[in-house]
């Protein structure tokens, strides 16, 4: 069943992307999307992303050195490495997938099932399509020397590199720093959830879709009837559609956005050791990738 914690979820999977190439990092990685005109968040992002979206010029600089040292431990081994293309940075906190938005015309042509779909970037995917039929080339041996597989993994070339350079396999998501923030993204979650001011505006929500027929306390189990559907219904159509509409009549989105966006700001305010031991222990991720870089 869903929950509040979906939300969080959705949040950490987007984390884990976030060290080194997102490509190599995580095969889920793209879940920033683009949102529609009609963008209920007016192009605003909860604090937190301040501080965990890496600056482009940093994220070229880690992701370059983990690929250096990545490119000298594959020739070693006999193999040339050709690494995926560069991501840019993008939104941590996917406010989209955040708070379920929906609009009516997307609600109209897929009902629930395009809520949870990531935007693409053709060129981006061909470009890694050939970097990956390039790898198959080379059979098993090259996937398992570049990431190796069960208690050898960090001895591979890829893992190994990411440990040189931010000091844990995975990247930044596996710094205890970063960790302490993704839980102050959980605490702000359960805190929102939990106040007055969002539960009288999900309230508001659920009136106007018990008007439209339909009963549901919070908006995540509007979705959930038809989570477990292959194929969209015209009910789920119409039951999104209402979904949509109701959203946009209590602002349920811009809403729980200033709410929560006035909860992490306090968190971040009582939690400014944390916040402070991050960016210094990223400004030495990046000072030494570019040692690795320059020498």
């Amino acid at each position: 069943m869903l929950s509040r914690s979906f939300s969080i979820l959705v949040g950490v999977v987007a984390l884990s992307a976030c060290g080194g190439n997102s490509s190599e990092s995580s095969p889920s990685s793209s879940l920033g999307v683009q949102l529609t005109a009609d963008d209920p968040f007016d192009g605003r992002t909860l604090p937190l992303d301040s501080f965990l979206v890496l600056s482009s010029d940093s994220k070229k600089t880690l992701d370059a050195a983990v690929d250096e040292l990545t490119s000298k431990c594959m020739e070693d081994r006999g193999y040339e490495y050709i690494p995926y293309p560069f991501s840019p940075p993008r939104q941590i906190l996917d406010l989209r997938l955040r708070y379920g938005y929906i609009d009516a015309e997307e609600a109209r042509k897929s009902g629930y099932q395009g809520v949870m779909s990531a935007a693409k970037d053709s060129e981006h995917e061909r470009l890694v399509s050939d970097v990956d039929e390039y790898r198959r080339e080379f059979g098993p041996a090259y996937e398992d020397a570049l990431y190796g597989g069960g208690v050898s993994a960090s001895s591979a070339c890829y893992p190994s590199s990411q440990e040189e350079i931010y000091g844990a396999v995975g990247g930044l998501f596996n710094l205890a720093e970063y960790q302490a923030m993704v839980e102050l993204q959980t605490e702000s979650a359960d805190l929102l959830y939990a106040s007055r001011d969002a539960r009288a505006v999900i309230d508001r929500w659920s009136s106007c879709m018990a008007a439209a027929g339909y009963s549901f306390a919070e908006w995540w189990q509007a979705r959930e009837t038809f989570s477990q559907v292959q194929e969209i219904s015209d009910a789920e159509r119409q039951q999104a559609g209402s979904d949509a509409q109701c959203r946009t009549r209590v602002r349920l989105e811009a809403s729980l956005l200033d709410v929560e966006a006035s909860i992490m700001t306090k968190l971040i305010e009582e939690n400014s050791s944390i916040i402070d031991g991050y960016q210094k222990e990223l400004s030495l991720r990046v000072a030494r990738a570019q040692e690795i870089i320059e020498s």
